[in-house]
């Protein structure tokens, strides 16, 4: 019996020609034929495409594998992970110094304890009603620059006053009195100033031990506890508004200050002392008074190191005793620093503040002693007691003006 070939469905046979049509199509095209059809309408099977990359055109960038787009992967999720982190360390740094700065200016560092030291002449009852703070207080939320300026304004007798804290719980204020050091007489009254020019009392007469006397720096409507440098001040706006209302000149400013830190310097550096008083109320004829007996006439400040110093070896070496003796009172003329000082014998002379005040060169000596300087290739003192021939027996008799000759010429 012969066996029947299977028949397709619909009963349809492929041709060998159609089959070997498509076969050659698909060579020489290259094109994908669209996969038969089966009976019923199923696609036939088909070989899956190929995976491999292609080659592609040159110089096109090569896409990523997959192990590497892995590897991307996880570093964008490590970078997003780092960035969580980093803003939330960000955020507890901003906490705890928020908590930390609350509790300090709240709960931690409140006062407990305030010492006032330093000072002979204010206690601790007459600082702590105007300090301006209390037990209790925040040491973080008071402003010490601001309190040691109120405070050394309601301390007139102060000099200077500094307010430390001492953590966790203290405050220290240190307070410096001021020191007399010298005494200005502006009309009629005198006031005693300490070292930093501020005005520690006033009196109708100079007090001994309060420094010396000054003439010629003026203080009008001055109280106690101003700075001397802040009254002249003051009086010259005040002085400068009355002109211009009266359509005058403005006044000069006072130079007094400044011709006075002249003078003490040039003093310092001839290591003059027992000066009783000095006169700056004209800037060309400066007036010291020493030992409350001799007058010295100094001119105005131009060559002042030199008249100073030839001075002092005049009134202090033993070759001039008999020119000047040691009980001598009367005026000695260096105006014109030469060689020749006229010396006129007074009975008596008047001092300042009636010779009450007195200043040492070494008062207010700093710590590195400022070096004499010299004159010429010799001092001051070997020019001197080489060139001024002995004093005659005849000087001694002259009663009116005795010249001090020397041949020494000024520096």
């Amino acid at each position: 019996m012969q066996k029947k070939k299977p028949v397709r469905p619909n009963g349809q046979r492929p041709s060998g020609s159609q089959i070997k049509r498509s076969s050659v199509q698909r060579k020489s095209t290259g094109r994908t034929i669209p996969p038969a059809t089966q009976p019923g309408g199923h696609p036939a099977a088909t070989r899956p495409p190929s995976r491999r990359p292609s080659a592609g055109k040159p110089g096109q960038r090569k896409p990523p594998s997959r192990t590497q787009e892995i590897s991307n992967l996880q570093r964008r999720r490590r970078k997003k992970h780092k960035r969580n982190y980093t803003l939330y360390y960000i955020l507890l740094f901003l906490f705890l110094i928020i908590t930390g700065t609350v509790l300090s200016l709240t709960v931690f560092f409140n006062i407990e304890t305030i010492t006032v030291q330093g000072s002979k002449i204010y206690t601790s009852a007459d600082v702590l009603p105007v300090l301006g703070v209390k037990e209790g207080d925040n040491l973080l939320r008071i402003r010490t620059g601001k309190m040691e300026e109120e405070l050394l304004q309601m301390l007139p007798q102060a000099d200077r006053v500094e307010i430390n804290r001492e953590f966790p719980s203290g405050l220290v204020v240190n307070i410096a009195d001021g020191n007399p050091s010298a005494q200005i007489e502006s009309d009629g009254k005198y006031y005693t100033i300490s070292q930093s020019g501020r005005i520690l009392e006033q009196n109708d007469h100079a007090q001994s031990g309060n420094g010396v006397v000054i003439v010629g720096v003026p203080l009008e409507k001055a109280i106690v506890g101003d700075y001397v440098q802040d009254v002249l001040e003051r009086n010259w706006q005040e002085a400068s508004a009355l002109a211009e209302e009266q359509e005058e000149d403005p006044p000069e400013k006072s130079m007094a200050i400044e011709n006075l830190e002249i003078l003490f310097s040039a003093l310092e550096k001839a290591q003059f002392s027992e000066i009783n008083a000095v006169d700056v109320s004209d800037e060309i004829n400066v007036i010291i008074y020493w030992q409350n007996r001799i007058e010295i006439k100094l001119g105005s400040f131009s060559e002042l190191d030199y008249k100073l110093q030839f001075v002092k070896e005049v009134l202090t070496d033993e070759a001039y005793a008999q020119i000047i003796p040691v009980d001598a009172c009367g005026i000695l003329d260096a105006q014109a620093a030469s060689s020749v000082m006229p010396f006129q014998p007074q009975d008596a002379i008047t001092v300042p503040g009636g010779g009450a005040g007195v200043w040492n060169w070494d008062d207010n000596l700093s710590d590195t002693a400022m070096p004499e300087e010299e004159l010429g290739e010799s001092s001051i003192e070997e020019s001197v007691l080489e060139s001024i021939p002995e004093p005659s027996p005849q000087s001694e008799e002259n009663s009116s003006s005795d010249p001090i000759d020397s041949s020494a010429e000024n520096p």
